[in-house]
């Protein structure tokens, strides 16, 4: 059987005071030390969600900025193209005209030359004629 006298109760007292001394300078230190770590680890997080959030819009903002970089590059590519093919087809109009005129002048003179030999042609044929007879020794007199 368990005996009450002066040395439980003393034992008591020095657990009890054991127990409020581990409490006031132990246990009420650590359980402070241990809700500051908690809400610093809180807070870094909400912080590194943040700094998240911060870093999504702005790779969202990146990838539409360069999509319409792109767009843009593309359709002032495209206008070059299409200025440079134009130029390419006026002067190659231009050209076409030119040879053409070209071709009408020359084709002008060809005709004026053809005319000229057509009406040469008779007196031409009577001299051919007859330097071919006297040739063959045939004479030279042809009318």
């Amino acid at each position: 059987m368990v005996d009450i006298n002066f040395t439980l109760v003393v034992q008591l007292l020095l657990f009890l005071g054991f127990l409020w001394v581990m409490d006031r300078w132990v246990l009420r230190p650590l359980l402070k030390t241990m809700d500051m770590r908690e809400h610093t680890v809180n807070d870094d997080k909400e912080q590194a969600q943040e700094a998240q959030d911060v870093a999504e819009s702005l790779e969202q903002e990146y990838a539409a900025s360069l999509a319409s970089a792109h767009q843009k590059a593309h359709k002032k590519t495209a206008e070059s193209l299409r200025e440079v093919q134009d130029d390419h087809v006026a002067h190659r109009s231009t050209l076409r005209e030119k040879q053409e005129k070209e071709v009408a002048l020359t084709r002008e003179e060809a005709q004026t030359l053809v005319e000229q030999q057509r009406s040469d042609f008779p007196d031409l044929s009577k001299t051919i004629a007859r330097d071919m007879m006297r040739q063959l020794g045939l004479g030279g007199d042809v009318s």
